[in-house]
């Protein structure tokens, strides 16, 4: 779900400045309720499995081209 800070948080060892948005567990969010205000709430409130969320592939350099 994302919210948005009421005002200075720090949320998973990550400050998050009055006005910011950003996103969280519902769980958080029924923790941390009255420093945040929701933005926006998914359409289903099940939380997505480890094994269905895929993970982006590093990015790697590109090749330098010769001249």
């Amino acid at each position: 779900m994302k919210v948005r800070a009421k005002n200075w948080i720090c949320h998973n060892g990550t400050w998050h400045k009055s006005g910011e948005e950003f996103e969280i567990s519902r769980d958080d969010a029924e923790l941390i309720s009255e420093s945040v205000e929701i933005v926006e709430t998914p359409l289903t409130w099940d939380e997505p499995n480890e094994e269905s969320v895929t993970e982006a592939k590093p990015r790697s350099r590109r090749k330098k081209t010769e001249n």
